[in-house]
């Protein structure tokens, strides 16, 4: 069956749009024509040799579309219509992956903290996420205000400007000790020391 996707060939290498030929879908598995896709960062990643996946290959893990194809025992795929795909797209990744964190591995029980470093898309299903569970103190830290005005927007009950003010004497001051639960989501090795700190020494 042929397809087209962007193809990296090698190390920073650009994004080839590219004819390939894919076997037909096998047991268990689905044919989905894309319709939209987010790019995630990971992707630039791969990109740019920091993750270990062999090139050339096709990159992308966010995507929406319709189903096309299915094999042998397949029963249970259908494409809601209602779903606007160009939004769909961006959500197989950075959104479930801050929510994820939030309702699967952090799991606050009622009236438990939860600091978030870094609302970007993931930073941000975070926050929706905590929003909708127990939680009672929801703090969103970020350099950007336009980022934090969002936060707010979608369930952040505190907001403190990294770089503008101190993070952990501020989370310290809202919290009145530390931070039950603290979910970074910036990538960066600084703050997720902070990040660290933020939340009780284990004995």
């Amino acid at each position: 069956m042929d397809i087209h996707a962007y193809v990296v060939d090698h190390v920073d290498a650009p994004f080839r749009w590219e004819k390939l030929t894919v076997d037909e879908p096998g047991p268990g598995e689905a044919v989905v024509r894309i319709v939209a896709t987010g790019l995630c960062h990971t992707d630039l990643n791969t990109q740019a040799g920091n993750m270990p996946l062999p090139l050339p290959g096709v990159l992308g893990h966010e995507g929406a579309g319709i189903v096309t194809k299915i094999g042998p025992g397949v029963e249970n795929v259908a494409v809601d219509e209602s779903v606007p795909l160009e939004l769909a797209g961006p959500l197989a990744c950075g959104i479930t992956t801050g929510a994820g964190a939030v309702l699967n591995t952090a799991n606050p029980a009622p009236g438990e903290s939860v600091v978030v470093y870094g609302v970007g898309a993931v930073g941000l299903g975070a926050i929706m996420a905590a929003h909708n569970s127990a939680a009672a103190t929801i703090i969103a830290v970020d350099l950007h205000g336009s980022r934090l005005e969002l936060a707010q927007r979608y369930g952040a009950t505190h907001v403190i400007t990294s770089g503008k003010e101190d993070s952990l004497e501020r989370i310290r001051e809202i919290t009145g000790g530390a931070a039950d639960h603290a979910i970074e989501c910036a990538g960066v090795i600084a703050v997720l020391e902070e990040a660290i700190e933020a939340v009780p020494t284990l004995e």
